[in-house]
Protein backbone atom coordinates (compact mmCIF):
# COMPACT_ATOMS: atom_id res chain seq x y z
CA UNK A 1 0.00 0.00 0.00
CA UNK A 2 1.58 3.49 -0.94
CA UNK A 3 0.98 6.38 1.52
CA UNK A 4 -1.00 9.22 0.06
CA UNK A 5 1.02 11.91 1.69
CA UNK A 6 4.26 11.20 0.29
CA UNK A 7 3.60 8.52 -1.98
CA UNK A 8 6.17 5.85 -0.51
CA UNK A 9 5.18 2.43 0.19
CA UNK A 10 5.05 1.66 3.54
CA UNK A 11 7.56 -0.47 5.21
CA UNK A 12 6.37 -2.91 8.06
CA UNK A 13 7.99 -2.15 11.93
CA UNK A 14 6.76 -4.13 14.34
CA UNK A 15 3.56 -5.25 16.30
CA UNK A 16 2.70 -3.81 19.89
CA UNK A 17 -0.58 -4.63 21.95
CA UNK A 18 -2.58 -2.01 22.36
CA UNK A 19 -2.42 -0.42 25.99
CA UNK A 20 -5.84 -0.33 26.78
CA UNK A 21 -6.70 -3.87 25.11
CA UNK A 22 -5.18 -7.25 24.19
CA UNK A 23 -5.32 -6.74 20.08
CA UNK A 24 -2.50 -6.69 18.65
CA UNK A 25 -1.43 -3.86 15.79
CA UNK A 26 1.10 -3.19 13.11
CA UNK A 27 3.41 -0.17 12.91
CA UNK A 28 4.47 0.92 9.10
CA UNK A 29 6.46 3.61 7.96
CA UNK A 30 7.09 5.69 5.45
CA UNK A 31 8.42 9.29 4.39
CA UNK A 32 6.44 11.18 6.64
CA UNK A 33 7.42 12.25 9.91
CA UNK A 34 4.96 9.76 11.56
CA UNK A 35 4.35 5.85 12.31
CA UNK A 36 1.05 4.47 10.71
CA UNK A 37 -0.59 2.04 13.28
CA UNK A 38 -3.58 -0.45 11.76
CA UNK A 39 -5.12 -2.90 13.61
CA UNK A 40 -3.47 -6.01 12.55
CA UNK A 41 -7.39 -6.86 11.37
CA UNK A 42 -7.11 -4.16 8.52
CA UNK A 43 -3.54 -4.59 7.67
CA UNK A 44 -4.85 -8.23 6.76
CA UNK A 45 -7.49 -7.19 4.87
CA UNK A 46 -5.17 -4.65 2.95
CA UNK A 47 -3.01 -7.27 2.00
CA UNK A 48 0.00 -5.36 3.70
CA UNK A 49 1.96 -8.21 5.57
CA UNK A 50 3.90 -10.52 3.93
CA UNK A 51 3.92 -14.11 4.50
CA UNK A 52 7.00 -13.59 7.03
CA UNK A 53 5.08 -11.22 8.70
CA UNK A 54 2.30 -13.48 9.31
CA UNK A 55 4.12 -15.75 10.80
CA UNK A 56 6.23 -13.08 12.94
CA UNK A 57 2.05 -12.04 13.85
CA UNK A 58 1.42 -15.76 14.92
CA UNK A 59 4.66 -15.81 17.40
CA UNK A 60 3.66 -12.35 18.72
CA UNK A 61 -0.08 -13.34 19.44
CA UNK A 62 1.28 -16.29 21.03
CA UNK A 63 3.88 -14.57 23.52
CA UNK A 64 1.43 -11.73 24.36
CA UNK A 65 -0.95 -15.16 25.60
CA UNK A 66 2.09 -16.68 27.31
CA UNK A 67 2.82 -12.84 29.01
CA UNK A 68 -0.58 -12.17 29.71
CA UNK A 69 -1.65 -15.85 31.58
CA UNK A 70 1.57 -15.42 33.66
CA UNK A 71 0.70 -12.14 34.94
CA UNK A 72 -2.65 -13.28 35.68
CA UNK A 73 -1.12 -16.41 37.51
CA UNK A 74 1.83 -14.50 39.73
CA UNK A 75 0.69 -11.77 41.65
CA UNK A 76 2.55 -8.69 41.45
CA UNK A 77 5.35 -8.64 43.91
CA UNK A 78 4.83 -6.49 46.62
CA UNK A 79 7.44 -3.65 47.31
CA UNK A 80 10.04 -3.95 50.17
CA UNK A 81 8.67 -1.43 52.35
CA UNK A 82 4.98 -2.45 52.36
CA UNK A 83 5.69 -6.43 53.83
CA UNK A 84 6.43 -4.60 57.31
CA UNK A 85 3.92 -2.69 57.07
CA UNK A 86 1.36 -5.61 56.76
CA UNK A 87 2.86 -7.48 59.00
CA UNK A 88 2.11 -5.03 61.44
CA UNK A 89 -1.29 -4.12 60.62
CA UNK A 90 -1.90 -8.40 60.56
CA UNK A 91 -0.23 -8.42 64.03
CA UNK A 92 -2.28 -5.46 65.30
CA UNK A 93 -5.50 -6.78 64.06
CA UNK A 94 -5.00 -9.72 65.24
CA UNK A 95 -4.21 -8.96 68.97
CA UNK A 96 -7.18 -6.49 69.05
CA UNK A 97 -9.56 -9.74 67.69
CA UNK A 98 -8.48 -11.73 70.03
CA UNK A 99 -8.97 -9.28 72.57
CA UNK A 100 -12.40 -8.61 72.48
CA UNK A 101 -13.62 -12.63 71.21
CA UNK A 102 -11.67 -14.27 74.38
CA UNK A 103 -11.00 -11.01 76.43
CA UNK A 104 -8.13 -10.77 78.75
CA UNK A 105 -8.79 -13.04 81.54
CA UNK A 106 -10.10 -15.81 79.12
CA UNK A 107 -6.86 -15.25 77.07
CA UNK A 108 -4.42 -15.35 79.80
CA UNK A 109 -5.61 -19.11 81.10
CA UNK A 110 -5.44 -20.78 77.44
CA UNK A 111 -2.15 -18.99 76.32
CA UNK A 112 -0.95 -19.13 80.01
CA UNK A 113 0.43 -15.52 79.93
CA UNK A 114 -1.15 -13.28 82.90
CA UNK A 115 -3.77 -10.61 81.79
CA UNK A 116 -2.28 -7.22 82.37
CA UNK A 117 -2.97 -4.98 85.31
CA UNK A 118 -3.81 -1.57 85.57
CA UNK A 119 -1.83 0.51 87.27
Amino acid sequence: MICPNCLEEYKFIKFELHPESPEPRAIFSCECDRPTILRVRDSLNLEMLQEEQKDQLRIFKLMALRSALDRERRPLPLPSQALPVRVRNLERYLSEISLKEFGPAKLARTSGISPPTKK
